[in-house]
C-alpha cells in the first residue's frame, strides 16, 4: 500500500533563514538525490518502493513528501527517514543536515489497515495512548516557527489578546496553534490531491480527507480542492476575507482538524490549544453579512454558491458546476 510520508529536514546548526537562491539549491540537491532512489530493503529483507516524491524548500529547511509503497505504516515512516538520510549523507553540501520528522498523516482507516498488517514485537499497540510519545523540543520549535505563515491573523485570533495580563490562551499556546495551522496547509492540500488520484484509480480506496465530503464525484472533488487552495492561500495574505462559499468554510474546518491531529501526534495538544483552535475557527468564519443566509447542511449543489449573493467565488467553482 502506498503511504504519503512527510519528512522534514533542517541544518544541524541554526542558520539565518535561507534566502531564495539557497532554497532553490536545497530543493535541487534533494530532488537529484531522490531521483536516483528506486527502493529500499529493510533489515528483514522486506522491500519498500519509492513511488513518487515532492520537495518543498522552506526558509528553515525543506519539507519532503514521499509516496512509499510499504507493508505497514510504521515501515513506510521508517524507510522514508532512511531514504532521506541516505540522500543527505551522499550530498557534500547537505551532509550536516538532519531529519526532524518522518510520519504519515494519520487516517483511521489506514491506521487500522496498518495494525492488521503489522506483526511481531514491533507491532504498534492497539491503545493510542500507549503509542503516544513525549514531545521533542525541536518538534515544538519547528511548529512554532511556522506561526508567521498565518499573516492574515494575529495571535489575538487564537485567544491571546495583546497587552493583556492574563489572556484566555497563553501566548506560547496561541503561537503553537497558529504554527500548527500554517504547517497543516500543505498537508491538507497534499492529502486532497492524493485522495483525488486514488478516487480516479482505485475502487474502494481509503481516503484521507474525502470521507468528509457529501459526494465522491471527480468534478465535485476537483472544485473542493480549488476551494481549499483558495481559502487556505488567503491565510498567508495581509487581509482576511471570510469564506465565500460553504466549500471554503468546510476546508477551514478540515484544516483545523489537521492542525489538531498534528499536535496530538506530538503530545502537544491540551485544553489551551483546543481553546485557541475554537477561537481561530470563530474568527476565520466571522461574517456578519451571512448570519441569516447560511445553510446548516447545504446540499452538494449549494457548496460552491456564494454565501452572500454577489460575493465573488473562484471562477472554476461555478464552471460546469452541475456536471456531477
Amino acid at each position: 500500500m502506498a503511504y504519503p510520508v512527510n519528512v522534514d529536514v533542517v541544518p544541524l546548526e541554526t542558520y539565518p533563514d535561507l534566502d531564495e537562491l539557497q532554497r532553490l539549491g536545497v530543493g535541487a540537491l534533494l530532488s537529484d538525490g531522490l531521483e536516483s532512489v528506486e527502493g529500499f530493503e529493510e533489515a528483514d529483507g522486506v522491500g519498500v518502493d519509492l513511488v513518487d516524491y515532492r520537495v518543498t524548500p522552506r526558509s528553515d529547511g525543506a519539507a519532503v513528501l514521499l509516496s512509499v509503497d510499504a507493508p505497514t505504516l510504521e515501515a513506510a515512516e521508517r524507510t522514508a527517514r532512511q531514504i532521506v538520510l541516505a540522500v543527505l549523507e551522499a550530498s557534500v553540501l547537505l551532509a550536516d543536515w538532519r531529519v526532524v520528522r518522518s510520519e504519515v498523516q494519520l487516517h483511521e482507516e489506514l491506521v487500522y489497515e496498518s495494525l492488521m498488517a503489522a506483526d511481531g514485537p514491533d507491532a504498534p499497540a492497539g491503545d493510542p495512548a500507549l503509542r503516544a510519545r513525549r514531545p521533542m523540543p525541536e518538534e515544538r520549535l519547528r511548529i512554532e516557527r511556522q506561526a508567521a505563515g498565518v499573516r492574515a491573523f494575529g495571535l489575538d485570533a487564537f485567544g491571546c489578546e495583546p497587552d493583556t495580563a492574563q489572556p484566555d490562551v497563553p501566548e506560547e499556546k496561541a503561537r503553537l496553534a497558529a504554527g500548527a495551522v500554517a504547517s497543516s496547509v500543505g498537508v491538507l492540500v497534499d492529502l486532497l490531491f492524493t485522495d483525488l488520484v486514488n478516487l480516479r484509480e482505485a475502487d474502494g480506496a481509503s481516503f484521507f480527507v474525502l470521507d468528509a465530503l457529501p459526494l465522491l464525484e471527480e468534478g465535485f472533488v476537483r472544485r473542493f480542492v480549488v476551494a481549499a487552495v483558495t481559502v487556505t492561500g488567503r491565510l498567508g495574505g495581509t487581509e482576511w476575507a471570510p469564506p465565500a462559499c460553504f466549500a471554503e468554510e468546510m476546508a477551514l474546518r478540515l484544516l483545523v482538524d489537521q492542525a489538531a491531529s498534528l499536535l496530538e501526534r506530538h503530545g502537544l495538544y491540551d485544553d489551551d490549544v483546543e481553546a485557541a483552535f475554537v477561537t481561530f475557527s470563530d474568527a476565520a468564519s466571522d461574517d456578519p453579512e451571512s448570519v441569516e443566509l447560511r445553510l446548516s447542511d447545504p446540499g452538494p449543489e449549494e457548496w460552491f454558491e456564494p454565501i452572500v449573493p454577489g460575493r465573488p467565488v473562484h471562477g472554476y467553482l461555478r464552471a460546469n458546476r452541475h456536471e456531477w
